[in-house]
């Protein structure tokens, strides 16, 4: 073990005994003996700096029961805004007018073709010139070429170099999925 490790567990050791033997300081605390009707104090009691002697009569015991405390009602909603912002009559009517009006008229939305959730994915081409473009849906990967059909239900079109066209056949509405520009390497 090192020399300092030793000096500093000797050190503790030391001090550790020395304040478990030493005598404690009584001139501070008194002890209290506890009688039926109330708290006794010694007749010897030690000097204390500045200090009222207490007689037996100042010290009384503490009650066995405190009563609960009365709680008053809140005199305003603590969760309600303070500022209360009305509006002038003449508005207030004007768009209660207005929401009747629109309520009654309001027509059913027009339907339209699901989202396209498909994006690019890349593009190849093979040895013999075949141009070929991916697009994938979450983990699912289609080789897109005119004609094939998507889960949505749309089917592709045509696939030029800067988008691939779509139409939904249901409603024969048309959409477009742009790509990104061909890197110059890749052209042919």
């Amino acid at each position: 073990m090192r020399r300092s490790l030793l000096v500093a567990l000797s050190l503790t050791v030391l001090l550790s005994v020395w304040a478990i033997w030493r005598t404690p300081n009584t001139s501070v605390v008194a002890p209290v003996r506890r009688t039926d009707s109330i708290y006794q104090i010694p007749a010897t009691l030690p000097a204390v700096h500045n200090a009222k002697m207490l007689s037996p009569e100042d010290l009384q015991p503490l009650p066995a029961h405190w009563d609960a405390p009365t709680i008053q009602a809140a005199r305003r909603n603590p969760f309600q805004s303070s500022l209360s912002i009305v509006p002038p009559v003449h508005q207030v009517a004007q768009v209660a007018l207005v929401a009747a009006s629109s309520a009654l008229v309001a027509p059913e939305p027009a339907p339209s073709a699901p989202p396209l959730s498909y994006r690019f994915l890349g593009r190849m081409l093979n040895p013999q010139g075949q141009r070929f473009v991916y697009i994938a849906r979450g983990d699912t990967v289609v080789a897109v070429r005119p004609g094939v059909e998507l889960q949505e239900g749309y089917v592709v079109e045509s696939v030029t170099d800067t988008a691939i066209e779509l139409v939904y056949p249901p409603l024969q509405q048309h959409v477009s999925l742009p790509l990104p520009p061909t890197p110059p390497d890749q052209k042919r």
